[in-house]
This record gives C-alpha cells, structure tokens and sequence, in this order.
C-alpha cells in the first residue's frame, strides 16, 4: 500500500533539492495517482487548482486518524479543538475560526459529510469509519458548494455500496481498555440494487486521574451507516443513506487549573492581562482583594481555595462532580443523480438533528464552585438542485440551495462562590438560499480561466431568555436581589443578562471566484486566483450575557484571498512537489473573547499571510516519504483591550508554524511484507483567546507515533502494533479564564502514551 498521497506536506526548498537530486538515481516505483472531487468532478489532486489535502480511508487507519478532531495531526494549518469531549469542536483553518462554544453558531470552516453539510458544532466532532476518503479545502469555498464557507470546509466521503460482495472486520485493543470495532459490508442485492452497512463500537475507560475511584474521558460511542444504492440504467443513480451515532461520556475529562491573576488599575501593573503570578505573596494579595476568599492562601495552592494541583496535566486534585455528555446524532439523505442528454443533475436532500446532553465541573477543583450544563437540539434539513456539462473547451456547474435550520439551547450554570445561578435559554431559526455558478474555459490547449459566482439570502430570528437564582445567598441572610449582584460583579446595569434578548436580521451578500490555472506540461500546474467568501451575522448569547444589548448582534464577514502556487511532478512520477503562498484582506471577522464571565463574539478586521509546501515521494524501493510545512503571519487588527487600549492581536489558534511528517519503510518477511512506520506532528506556540493574555498562550509542542505492521500475502488479513504519543508528549489544547472568579485558568489535557494492537480481515 503507498501512503505518499495520504496528505498534503510541506517542505524547504533546501531540503526538496537534495531529496529530488537522491530520487534521480533511485529505482523506486512511481507514485499512485490521487483522485479528488473538489471540483464536483473526478480529478487528479495535480490538476486541481486549490490547496486541498487529501485522505484515503486505509490511509487514515493507518496514521490513526479515527475522528475529525484528529485530522490537524497530519493537516498543516489546521488546529481542531474541544473541550476534552466532543460536545462542541471547533475547525481553524489558516487562521480562520470561530471560537464561540454556543450551540446556536456556525464555523467558517464547513464539515460537509457525503456532500451534506453539517451545521452544529455539536455534531462537527465525529467518528470516521469506513471511510473512501477525506478531502480538506483551503480557502473560501462557496461557488461549488451548497453552504458557502468563509476559510474553506473538510469533507467526509464514505466508501459506497459495490455490486460485489465485499467487506472488513477490524479490531483494536490499547491501554485504558480501549476497544475499537469496525466493520462494513456491500451486499449485492439485485442486479440493479445494492446496500451497504457499516458498523463502529468504540469505548475505553478513561485517561484522567481524577483522585476519585472513575477514571475522567471514559467514553462510549455506538455509530452506524445504511446504504442503498439503485442503478435501474446507467442514466440514473439514486443513493438512500440513513446514519446515527450515540456518545456516552460517563466521565467528562474536566480541567486542570493553574493559578492566575489579572491585573486591574491598583492592582499589579493595571493593564488588566491575564498572567500567572510572580510569586505565592502576590497570589496571595490578589486571592484576598480581587477574589475575595478574605483568608490567606498557603504557598502551594494552585487556586485561591487552597487546592494543590498536581504538575501532571493528566492528574487532577480531585473533581466534585464527574460530569456527563449523552449525544445522539441522526441523519437521513437522498443522492439522485440523472444524466439527461448532454446535462448531468443532481438532487441532494438531507434531514439531520442532533440531541445533547452535557454537564462539566467547569472550575476544575475539589470544591464545588462552579458547574456549567449544556441542553441542545439541532434539527435541519437542507435541498441542493446541481446542474452540470461539459464541452470540449467549456464546463460549468450551476445550483440552487436551500437551509433550515432550527436550535433550541439551554446553558445552566451554577456559581457557588459568590453564590448564584444563571439559566439561559435560546431559540435561534436560520433559513438560508443561494445561487451558485463556476465555468472552466479552456483559452488554449496549455491556459483555463476558472470563474464563478454566488449570492446568499440569510435570514434569522432568534430569542435569548435569561433568569437568575440568588437563593443560596438568602440561604445565609444575605441581601441577594440578582440585580444588585450582578451589579457588584461588573455587570453593566443594561446586560443582557439582566433583561434578556429577542430580534431578527436578514441579509444579503455575494461570493466570487476568478483564476487562471495553465499547464506547462504534463507534469506541471502554475495557478492563481482571487476568491471573496463570507459568512452571515448573528447573535451572541449562551452561559454568561455581560454584553449590553448593541453587543448582541455581529456582522457578517467577508474574507477576499490571493493566493497562488503551483503542484509539480519530479523525477519520473517518483515525487510531488506542491507549493502555494496567500494573502487573506479579512473584514469584520468574527473573533471571539472568553475572558471570567465574558463570552462575546465581535467583528474586527484582520490579515493572514501565509505559505505552504508539500512533498511526497518514493525515494528508494519500499520506502515512503511525506513532510510538510505551514507558515502563518495571522493579526486582528485594532482589537480593544480591557484596559482600553487598541492594538493588533495575534489571531486565536494560528502558530506561526506547523510541521508534519512521515517515514514508512516495507519489505518482504514471513511470506508476507513487514512495515515500520513513523510519523510526528509540530505546533508553534499560539494565542487561546482574542487578545493574547500571557495565561492563554499555548506552548509548542511535538508529538510523534509509531506502528509496526504484517500483512500476508494475499492481502486479506492484517495485524500492527502502534503506539501514539510515543515520547508521551504533555501539552495543554486550549484553556479558559476563571482568574477573578477562583484564581485560575483551566486547561484541557491532551491524550497520554497510547499502546495498542490491531487486528484486520478482508474479504
């Protein structure tokens, strides 16, 4: 099996050199050629003028990519994050995000699974079984696609049913008892209609040392794939797909907390950044002003509550409530393709809805200080009409599309010092339609000019009701009015909060891409293009509303790229060498804030700069080659600080570079052939929030993974050991503030050393 066309990957052109000089005297075979649908048509990855990096589906079991959380393992530029759990994810993609946990938002990077959009970024978090293949996009994306994106979308794309019966079993066991199951099948039922189901059993008992008898991420996923595939003539396809996927985390893997001040004036240097403390007095001074504990604070506390936190980000000190997150998934579709005369159509319907449960320890102690919840429902159906033909020198797309999408949320939480609770509930209804156009002109043999066109009509309604619950402190005598609180807190006295939310917006906007791709020779592509892509305003709201009533509502973006680069195949098909630089003019970008209780998306502009490199190749006989390179310059511009000051800020989950890499080397052993393979992933250090608060910055870090793997002769059976996380890498995905509420920020913890066996058979 090659895995050279298992991604994009980035390289020096130092490095490229001396590689392509070794293949030129190399007897190695050539490279199998990669077939993507970017375009909404077959086409080589070489031909294909955007960035796209590409998956197959033994590739991606391979390299362990099981979920879409773990494709930026191997995807320069992209970063995918969560909150230790699924239950909301987000995709940055160049820089581009949008990091609201909100159930009601939409992410400017689109999840498209088999050509239908996914809308909740509580269902975006996924597991990938039976998989044909990934293809991640780069960049605006809209005038081929239904729901236009601002940065660019990732697209699963599942294995269809085959007129043969054909199948696999594979298993897996690793350490935390994790057990793995997937399965798949393509049953010829007729001559004209064949099915296909695919199966997946995940589980393990946790990872967390939560200081209690339950071990914190246990988790519990059931998923399932039906497909029917009728082919009465070879003038009509009609593909029925119903899907649904169940999660049960018994044991949410909660937070670590380390300690944290912010300065406010007469309070440390009075610029209102977020840092860790100098030394255990100042900690100690800002416990007793700012958090108000009103007792000293031993030494070693990691919080001003005198808890003592273990330097292990996987050990907790202990948690007062373990948490939960139930999560049902379900999606039906109908695929109608028609070739009538020289026109090809397409009809996609799809209904999906998504059912969430959710309840974390958000302080991340033994105290029980806060609890945050989360209820969710997600329903959406969506109708895309594709028109298509192709000429001798012309091809062109055209399509209607339609959204609904309904949410209704409820985000509970609980504040047990100072002793209060909010209860925010919301329904935002989105219907959206668009029109979309994109023509290839052949000017000559060698030169295609590529255009296209969109127009999107947005339109929102949405209600936010808030209530507050000041019964603890009344408990204790105190005057507790929610108003008055509230107040006392920092709350403007026209929050949100204290007077709830309800308006409608409806907006109109278009998209546009122009580029010219020509081809030199057989084994050269050169382009370049201009593509403007947007995204629609809306509405703040979730578990804490600071923000006045103006600050609700936030614009549309629109993000215009220049990009060019060029796909080049060297030294007899033996290598790939990809190459693209851009440029991002970023208007009103919807950046997002967490800072204590304010959680707020706004809109400043912003500009990335960036570069990417990819090389693939076979540089001797059995071995396997993939490295690549990300480089970012990405800055909000004119972002406002607490202390009111205005400055440029880096953008949220942008390093400044990233690198990845693999090297496979197979060879005949034991009537079959034997396999070594490693591969790692490097992140630069990156900003956590909107303004880059020295306790919200991420260090760099660098992961590598390792299989060994024997597959026999007639391919049919397989077995590897592998192990992820091979130095057992510590490093912290993403973190919040909670400085003023408990002197702290809490951090999620990524996944320790994992060791585990495979199993596989094919028929």
């Amino acid at each position: 099996m090659n895995y050279k066309n298992a991604r994009r990957t980035y390289l020096s052109p130092v490095l490229g050199v001396a590689l392509l000089a070794s293949l030129e005297q190399a007897g190695a075979s050539v490279l199998e050629e990669v077939i993507v649908t970017a375009t909404k048509r077959e086409q080589n990855l070489q031909d294909v003028g955007i960035a796209v990096t590409a998956f197959k589906g033994n590739q991606l079991r391979e390299m362990g990519l099981f979920d879409t959380e773990s494709l930026d393992d191997m995807t320069p530029g992209l970063i995918v994050t969560d909150t230790g759990t699924p239950e909301n994810t987000i995709f940055t993609l160049r820089g581009v995000a949008q990091l609201d946990f909100a159930d009601h938002h939409e992410g400017p990077i689109a999840l498209y699974v088999d050509d239908v959009y996914v809308s909740s970024i509580a269902a975006v978090g996924t597991q990938m079984y039976d998989i044909d293949r990934v293809e991640v996009l780069k960049g605006p994306q809209g005038t081929l696609f239904g729901r236009n994106a601002t940065g660019g979308l990732i697209h699963l794309l599942s294995t269809r049913p085959t007129d043969t019966f054909e199948g696999y079993l594979e298993a897996s066991y690793a350490e935390n008892n994790d057990i793995r199951i997937e399965s798949a099948a393509s049953i010829p039922l007729s001559e004209n209609l064949n099915a296909r189901v695919s199966l997946l059993k995940q589980s393990n008992d946790g990872w967390i040392d939560s200081g209690t008898s339950a071990d914190l991420g246990e988790s519990d996923n059931l998923s399932g794939r039906l497909q029917m595939l009728w082919e009465p003539n070879e003038d009509v396809a009609l593909l029925l797909q119903g899907t649904g996927s169940s999660d049960d985390f018994t044991h949410t893997p909660s937070y670590k907390i380390s300690s944290a001040i912010q300065e406010f004036p007469g309070f440390g240097q009075g610029d209102s950044l977020i840092r860790f403390a100098d030394s255990a007095e100042e900690y100690d001074i800002f416990c007793q002003q700012v958090v108000g504990t009103g007792m000293p604070v031993p030494p070693n506390s990691t919080d001003c509550f005198g808890t003592v936190e273990s330097n292990d980000s996987r050990e907790r000190a202990g948690v007062d409530e373990v948490g939960y997150l139930d999560r049902d998934t379900y999606s039906f579709t109908a695929n109608l393709d028609v070739a009538l005369g020289d026109f090809d159509v397409k009809s996609i319907t799809n209904w999906q809805k998504m059912t969430k449960s959710y309840l974390e320890d958000s302080d991340g102690t033994p105290n029980p200080l806060m609890l945050f919840g989360k209820e969710a429902e997600t329903e959406q159906w969506s109708q895309e009409l594709r028109v298509s033909r192709e000429l001798d020198n012309f091809r062109w797309l055209t399509g209607l599309y339609f959204l609904h999408i309904e949410t209704d949320a409820e985000a509970p939480t609980t504040f047990n010092f100072p002793g209060f609770s909010l209860d925010n509930k919301l329904n935002l209804e989105t219907d959206s339609w668009a029109l979309f156009f994109q023509g290839e002109y052949d000017i000559s043999e060698n030169l295609t000019f590529i255009g296209g066109l969109r127009w999107t009509e947005d339109e929102k309604d949405y209600v936010f009701d808030t209530s507050c619950d000041s019964s603890p402190l009344v408990e204790f005598g105190l005057d507790a009015d929610c108003v008055i609180l509230l107040d006392s807190l920092g709350f403007p006295g026209n929050s949100v909060q204290e007077n709830g939310f309800s308006d409608d917006r409806s907006e109109g906007d278009y998209a546009f891409k122009v580029g010219l791709d020509w081809h030199p020779n057989d084994d050269w592509l050169v382009y370049g293009s201009v593509t403007r892509g947007n995204k629609a305003g809306s509405f703040n709201g979730g578990a804490v509303a600071l923000y006045t009533a103006p600050e609700t509502e936030f614009d549309s973006e629109v993000l215009t790229s220049y990009e060019g680069g060029f796909k080049a195949t060297f030294a007899g098909g033996r290598a790939r060498l990809n190459a693209s630089v851009f440029y991002y003019d970023y208007e009103d970008f919807q950046n997002f804030s967490a800072v204590a209780a304010s959680l707020k998306v706004f809109n400043v502009d912003s500009t990335v700069t960036g570069a990417e490199l990819e090389l693939s190749a076979n540089p001797w006989d059995g071995w396997d080659m993939l490295l690549g390179i990300s480089v970012l310059d990405a800055e909000a511009e004119d972002v406002t600080y607490p202390d009111g000051s205005i400055k440029d800020a880096p953008m949220p989950n942008a390093p400044d570079l990233s690198v990845n890499g693999l090297v496979r080397y197979e060879w005949e052993a034991f009537r079959g052939m034997l396999a070594a393979q490693l591969d790692f992933n490097y992140v630069d250090e990156r900003s956590f929030n909107a303004i880059p608060h020295p306790a919200l910055i991420g260090d760099s870090y660098f992961v590598t993974n390792a299989r060994l793997s024997f597959t026999t002769a007639d391919e049919k059976w397989k077995a590897s050991l592998w192990v992820q996380n091979l130095s057992d890498e510590e490093y912290i995905p993403t973190a919040y503030d909670f400085s003023t509420f408990f002197g702290t920020v809490t951090q999620t913890a990524n996944k320790p050393r994992w060791v585990g066996a495979t199993v596989a058979y094919t028929w």
